[in-house]
Formats: structure tokens, C-alpha cells, sequence
């Protein structure tokens, strides 16, 4: 997009469409129709790259065709580079609160509900044999599906968004004010459901749809930056995908009592875990600078 009148065609049309969405799968959850709501979400991550098709951005020159040569480094560091980040913020997290680090036992009946360990051991499974294959999940399979949902996201906030920000406000503020519009773009489903920190988070349910700024600014740098160096849609896809498949891993040691300290941690999205990256997402600012 080039123009002021397309920037707000695409606003228009993302948030207006993405927000009906997230608003009817809430209230479906909410009365008891909760299988619908995962369909439906991700039907909304497309939501963006339709709102750039409708403000007649140029949706065929953002890269659709992957580029190797030269760029293979970027595709590693969208697979792999995530998984380093959040066990790193992962670590930080249960340092500082070592009273939220539970056993694996805990925790899968925690995410999976009491009695899932007894459930997994029905079918031969044990909690270790499950966490290496979330751990497998995580680094092979979930990356590439999920970027393929991711790309809708992706095509619309990169591909369309961010180079129109950065050309009017320059590449640091482009960036900032694109993360923060990313992140709003979340809050109704948040804020009615608890989608992402829960209902029992510290300062509930205000201070999460803020907290989860600071999330969608720093993953924004870094996907923008993996997209301006690859010229490609496919590796800030592949990073969005890898982010969104390793978060829920650091979940499998919480306890019971952990609620109230998911805006902090352990997953990529707390405040305290998402530091390690935000870090390096300010070196890449302040060396772009």
C-alpha cells in the first residue's frame, strides 16, 4: 500500500472483519460450543491479507516465491531461533519464580485437565515419551503448518502493513506502531475468552491485551527483519509458525497454581519470558538505526 486511503481501507477492513470473527467464535465458546472456536480463529488469521487484496495493495510483489539462494541462513533462523528464545525465556521465568516450575506430571494435568497422565498411560504413552514428541512437534511439524496459517497474517502485516509505516514514520516507529496494531487486533478475543494468558492472570483482564503488546512488537521487528533480509513471505511465516508452535512447550511444567502468573511467563508471550527476545530485537533496531 502507498497511499493514506489504503492504509485505512486495509484497518478497516482487518480489524472489522477479524474482530466479527473473533467476537462469534467467543460467544460460541462461551456457550458451550467450544468446537468451533479453534476453525474459526484460525479462519480470521487470513483475515489480513484479505484486507490487502481489498485495498488493492500490491499483494503480488511481496515475495510469494521463496528465495534460497543467499537467504538459507534466514529460513534457519525462522525454524530453529524460537525454540532457542523461549527455552531461554522459559529459564529466566522459572528462576525468578522457581515456585511456578511444577513437574511434568503437573503440568500435563494442568494443560491437558486432572487426569490426563492417567489417560496418556492408558494408551502406553508416558509424560516424558509425550514431551519428546511435543518437543519433536514443535522443531519439525508444527513450524511448517503453521506457517502455512500464518501466512495470511504474514502477507497482510509485513507484506503490506509494515513497508507502508516505515516509509511514513520511519523504520524504528513503522515497526513499533506496527507490532501495537498487530496486538490490538487480538484483544476482543482476549478479553472475552482469556485467550492467550487465561481469566486468572495478574491485573485480569486489563493488563493482558497491554502486556501482549510488548509480545506482537518484539516478534513484529523480528519478522520484519527476516522478511526485509529473505524477500520472502515464507520465512517471516515460517518464524510466526515456529513461535506459535514452540510457545505452549514451558506450559508442561506449570502447576495448578500457576494462573495468576501467565502474563509473565513461561511462554513466549509473558512479560518476564518474551526479555531474551526482546533483547535481540533491540539490537536489530539500534544496529538498523
Amino acid at each position: 500500500m502507498k497511499t493514506k486511503k489504503q492504509f485505512w481501507t486495509y484497518i478497516a477492513v482487518t480489524f472489522g472483519v477479524a474482530w466479527i470473527l473473533q467476537i462469534v467464535a467467543s460467544l460460541l465458546a462461551l456457550n458451550g460450543a467450544t468446537i468451533y472456536f479453534n476453525p474459526i480463529i484460525a479462519l480470521s488469521m487470513f483475515v489480513p491479507l484479505i484486507g490487502a487484496i481489498i485495498s488493492k495493495s500490491e499483494v503480488k510483489k511481496i515475495g510469494w516465491k521463496p528465495k534460497f539462494k543467499g537467504h538459507v541462513r534466514y529460513y534457519i533462523f525462522s525454524w530453529f531461533a524460537p525454540a532457542a528464545f523461549g527455552t531461554l525465556g522459559a529459564i529466566l521465568f522459572f528462576a525468578i519464580f522457581p515456585q511456578c516450575l511444577g513437574t511434568l506430571e503437573e503440568g500435563l494435568n494442568t494443560v491437558g485437565g486432572e487426569g490426563f497422565v492417567d489417560v496418556l498411560a492408558s494408551q502406553g504413552i508416558s509424560p516424558m515419551l509425550f514431551f519428546v514428541i511435543e518437543i519433536l512437534s514443535a522443531l519439525i511439524y508444527a513450524p511448517i503448518v503453521n506457517a502455512i496459517f500464518a501466512c495470511g497474517e504474514e502477507a497482510g502485516w509485513r507484506g503490506a502493513m509494515y513497508p507502508y509505516l516505515k516509509d511514513r514514520f520511519g523504520k524504528v516507529k513503522g515497526r513499533i506502531l506496527g507490532g501495537t496494531i498487530w496486538g490490538m487486533w487480538h484483544w476482543p478475543v482476549m478479553i472475552l475468552v482469556g485467550y492467550e494468558y487465561g481469566t486468572k492472570y495478574l491485573g485480569a483482564p486489563i493488563a493482558g491485551p497491554f502486556a501482549f503488546l510488548i509480545f506482537t512488537i518484539t516478534l513484529g521487528i523480528l519478522c520484519d527483519w527476516v522478511y526485509e533480509k529473505s524477500e520472502s513471505i515464507w520465512t517471516t511465516s515460517l518464524l510466526h509458525g515456529a513461535i506459535n508452535g514452540f510457545g505452549g512447550l514451558p506450559m508442561l511444567f506449570i502447576p495448578a497454581s500457576y494462573a495468576e502468573y501467565s502474563i509473565l511467563g513461561p511462554s513466549f508471550i509473558g512479560v518476564i519470558a518474551i526479555i531474551p527476545t526482546l533483547v535481540i530485537a533491540l539490537i536489530i533496531l539500534l544496529k538498523e538505526k
